[in-house]
């Protein structure tokens, strides 16, 4: 009997340790990770860069998309819309190494059109990265930024913001 005893005692003491690493490392009641996203407001405008992963795997990369990055501008003032000048796209998202070098250099065009921004409607460009990944010849294994910047200006104000967002190819 006593070894009976012994038995269920080490399975018990065995699961209360399984419980308590599990615990220590957050593998139980965890939340998933939120995705990733940088946002500023100014103003009456909320700006925001944002992505659907933290990390890429290098052999799953597809080359015509290999990222999702969104940039987004949202207007959240008391007019019901407000007309704002600005280049092709309002912004631009690039990526960058660690050393904060440039792996495509582009720039935002000076050409102005100019766009009606509804309140709390953003508008929103979708950056992959295909461009960048042809003229590179792909993307290597390691950590990098996604940076946003762009400017737009209103019938009275001029606007420039720069976003961030880390990220890995593993």
């Amino acid at each position: 009997m006593k070894a009976g005893v012994m038995k269920v005692y080490l399975i018990a003491v065995s699961v209360v340790c399984v419980v308590a690493v599990c615990l220590c490392l957050g593998y139980v009641g965890r939340k998933p990770a939120p995705a990733p996203e940088a946002s500023i407001q100014i103003d009456d405008f909320i700006i925001k860069l944002s992505s659907q992963q933290y990390s890429y795997k290098y052999r799953d990369i597809n080359p015509s998309a290999p990222f999702h990055f969104e940039l987004a501008v949202e207007y959240v003032g008391n007019e019901p819309e407000i007309e704002i000048v600005q280049g092709t796209s309002i912004g631009v998202v690039d990526i960058v190494d660690p050393y904060r070098e440039t792996k495509f250099a582009n720039g935002i065009a000076e050409e102005k059109v100019v766009s009606t921004l509804e309140k709390n409607k953003p508008i929103t460009y979708v950056f992959t990265g295909n461009i960048e990944y042809e003229y590179l010849g792909g993307f290597s294994r390691g950590s990098y930024s996604a940076q946003a910047f762009g400017k737009f200006s209103t019938e009275d104000k001029r606007y420039e913001f720069r976003l961030n967002i880390p990220f890995v190819i593993e």
